[in-house]
């Protein structure tokens, strides 16, 4: 098996993980939402999200890796001031999370 073929079935094994990864995302915020300050939980997002952002863009899926990283980017600070999420940020991570659905979907027809 050369290189190529290599890469592409390791694609393939990310690609069809990525709706479980998605939904532990959507499980995540789903908790948070209920408990704005749960750092557990803000560090369990944190941890998918960072993971698929880079990896996202390894394997040609930007949008994922993109939107990944704004969650990210969103929950970080939170994270490193041990605070609650504020209701506008929930508001845009929403939409981030739910833009996620999408992107498996396109990273699944690819």
């Amino acid at each position: 098996m050369d290189t190529k073929e290599k890469f592409e079935n390791l694609r393939d094994r990310y690609t069809a993980d990525l709706s479980d990864q998605v939904t532990d995302i959507q499980k995540y915020w789903q908790i948070l939402i209920n408990n704005p300050g749960d750092q557990e939980t803000i560090q369990n997002l944190l941890n998918i999200c960072h993971g698929l952002a880079g990896t996202g863009a390894s394997f040609g899926y930007t949008l994922l890796s993109e939107h990944t990283r704004e969650i990210e980017h969103f929950l970080r600070p939170v994270s490193e001031k041990n605070t609650n999420i504020d209701i506008d940020k929930m508001y845009e991570v929403a939409e981030l999370i739910e833009l996620l659905d999408d992107d498996c979907k396109q990273a699944a027809r690819s």
